[in-house]
């Protein structure tokens, strides 16, 4: 399956649009305003809520949780890596990048199952998910918000350092 994720550029808040590769509009992740922790709400296209992703305030690499029906459903947790970005998805998946964070490799036990790149140049952040396995769908596009969230993060702490 493929699958885009764009983050939308006319937004208050960091929201996010999944589509199909038919340009069918099939999540919208919006970021919750007044919350404590970082915190996504996830929609399906009809604008349902379906499931919430939260970060875990207590873990020193970054660690976020999926919750449907006020259960954990799922994690996606950076692994401790020098070069190379790594992650583990829900202890199913492990997605390994290049160094410039603009590619992501998927295994499912040691088989390349896909791949997650960055779109370049683009007026906004935008990646294309291709996936073998299409029920696991959602947390590959929960992985790429992740991802670009933790990107951003590092850039505004790099930033404020230089200052």
């Amino acid at each position: 399956m493929k699958c885009i994720v764009k983050k939308d550029l006319i937004a208050t808040f960091d929201t996010y649009s999944a589509y199909d590769e038919n340009e069918n509009l099939i999540y919208k992740i919006k970021t919750e305003f007044l919350s404590n922790v970082k915190t996504f709400k996830i929609y399906k296209n009809d604008d349902k809520e379906i499931a919430i992703l939260k970060r875990k305030f207590t873990s020193i690499l970054p660690y976020f949780y999926l919750l449907t029906d006020n259960q954990e459903n799922g994690f996606i947790k950076k692994l401790f890596t020098f070069i190379r970005p790594k992650y583990n998805i829900s202890d199913k998946y492990e997605a390994i990048g290049n160094a410039f964070n603009t590619k992501y490799f998927i295994k499912d036990t040691n088989k390349n199952i896909g791949e997650i790149k960055r779109i370049q140049p683009a007026a906004v952040s935008t990646f294309e998910i291709n996936i073998e396995n299409n029920d696991d769908i959602l947390l590959f596009v929960l992985f790429v918000v992740v991802v670009e969230e933790l990107r951003v993060r590092n850039n505004r702490k790099r930033r404020a350092r230089r200052r």
